[in-house]
């Protein structure tokens, strides 16, 4: 999935500057000129590598954006004019509110606490705090329609255009300008991925991304150079990625050690498809770009290294063992994941050491991505609490809350003030570059569009792409099929 072919380096759309570059662009110029859009629109991303994208049946997607996303300056006021609603001084009244999210055992723990904590701060509010143990969406959407909706919810990035169409979320923006609260400690994409026609529409709980981890030991035993900690290293291209994994690999049946797991995750495959210069669809997200040159030569790579050279697992080789489990024994030199995974690829890499790295750069890439960006707080669109619902939300993506899920092992958090944190915390332990996780949401992440039926399109992608994996059917076969479906979804209005 990489973009259609470019004569010279450009920026891709959607793309992470820096937050000193973003920021600086923020105060020179006003929401919506051009100057200010196009630093913050080019930006893209998402999901847990190892697990497919869109894993869990989701909401029916129904809407695109008519505008590419902006960010929303956290330093400068927004107009009232561009929002929905217009909001007067903050009702102080007391009432009760409903906050659900999906999560494991940690999360649910910390979320209980740092709720507790609101309660206590706010007397005037009582927040009940549900955890969703099920399929998170089938609830959600059960309760919509039952007019039981929560006021407050989790969400990914893929799920704002249909949750809008829907009125199920709440627009942000003029309670941004009212309280004058601050965007600017967040990485510069992080508001821009929650962003539609110059609306936020939510406030991102982390920002991470998904990036190669390695089993350092088997590198240095099979004498390879290691991967660079760098995303602007020079060198770690395509071929230096196949030559390793190709050195890595050994052996053969049950015991065959391979170099790399392939991830079958949108935003870990991604990753090869953004470094060589390409996308999945056009900027203005209203035509496939999937099946253009660049995106097929990243897809075929992969495909490539599963069919072809056999320095990848088959899904058929995956049936006793996930990758993660062949990471832990020693048996793959590379897999894909994300700083959440931290704590539990500690806990099962014991007996060697291990570390993180950029992708490779693809032959026609001229700037190396990665996918992420984790999840977000939203609003109910009806909820009669929109005021305390909002004080709820900045409290949840608050640094302190943040710190606390640093603490907890389930998040990086999405403020570059916690990336700081985050990098203190995890010092002295594997993996060594731990900020490189905190350089790449701040440069180097590519957020999801915000595409018509982008849902729909997601399990349209898991189920083509499964010829990929099993190296049934060549990538430019699969991605022509892959756009020929995606054609009339992408054009649909809500």
């Amino acid at each position: 999935m990489l973009n259609p072919p470019v004569d010279a380096p450009r920026t891709p759309r959607r793309s992470v500057v820096s937050a000193g570059e973003a920021r600086n662009t923020h105060l020179a110029s006003p929401p919506g000129s051009s100057a200010w859009c196009h630093s913050r629109r080019c930006f893209l991303q998402r999901a847990v590598a190892m697990v497919p994208f869109f894993a869990v049946p989701l909401l029916a997607a129904c809407a695109g954006s008519s505008t590419k996303p902006t960010a929303v300056s956290g330093q400068q006021s927004v107009s009232h004019s561009t929002a929905a609603q217009a909001v007067s001084s903050p009702n102080t009244a007391s009432v009760k509110l409903s906050f659900i999210t999906w999560g494991g055992v940690a999360e649910i723990k910390t979320r209980q606490e740092y709720t507790a904590q609101f309660n206590k701060a706010h007397p005037s509010i009582h927040v009940s705090f549900a955890p969703v143990t099920g399929n998170y969406w089938t609830a959600i959407q059960t309760r919509m329609a039952g007019g039981d909706a929560p006021d407050a919810y989790y969400l990914e990035p893929g799920h704002v255009v249909s949750l809008r169409c829907r009125h199920a979320l709440l627009n942000l923006t003029p309670y941004v300008a009212r309280d004058k609260f601050d965007l600017s400690d967040f990485y510069p994409g992080g508001p821009v991925e929650y962003t539609i026609d110059e609306k936020l529409w939510a406030l991102p709980r982390d920002f991470a991304n998904q990036d190669i981890f390695y089993n350092v030991d088997l590198f240095k035993k099979a004498n390879i150079p290691l991967p660079p900690a760098k995303f602007d290293a020079k060198g770690w291209t395509f071929a230096d990625f196949l030559g390793a994994c190709q050195r890595l690999t050994s052996g053969s049946g049950a015991t065959k050690t391979y170099g790399f797991a392939v991830p079958q995750g949108f935003r870990a495959y991604m990753m090869f498809v953004w470094s060589n210069g390409g996308d999945i669809v056009s900027q203005d997200d209203k035509k496939a770009t999937i099946n253009q040159p660049d995106a097929v030569e990243g897809l075929q790579f992969l495909e490539d290294l599963i069919g072809k050279y056999h320095v990848a697992p088959a899904p058929a080789d995956l049936q006793s063992q996930n990758a993660n489990n062949l990471f832990y024994t020693g048996r793959v030199g590379m897999i894909v994941s994300i700083p959440a995974n931290l704590a539990q690829i500690r806990a099962g890499a014991k007996a060697f050491h291990w570390d993180v790295a950029p992708p490779p750069m693809g032959p026609h890439g001229t700037k190396r991505w990665v996918g992420g960006g984790g999840a977000g707080f939203g609003v109910y669109g009806k909820t009669p609490h929109a005021d305390q619902a909002w004080q709820l939300m900045q409290w949840v993506t608050s640094a302190t809350v943040q710190k606390q899920e640093v603490d907890a092992g389930t998040s990086m958090g999405s403020r570059t003030s916690v990336g700081q944190y985050f990098v203190q915390v995890n010092q002295g332990k594997d993996p060594a570059n731990v900020k490189m996780f905190v350089e790449a949401s701040d440069q180097s992440l590519h957020t999801d569009p915000h595409a018509s039926h982008w849902l729909q399109i997601g399990d349209l992608l898991n189920k083509e792409f499964s010829r990929l994996w099993d190296a049934s059917r060549p990538a430019q076969q699969v991605a022509d099929t892959v756009a020929q479906e995606m054609a009339p979804l992408l054009l649909e209005p809500c």
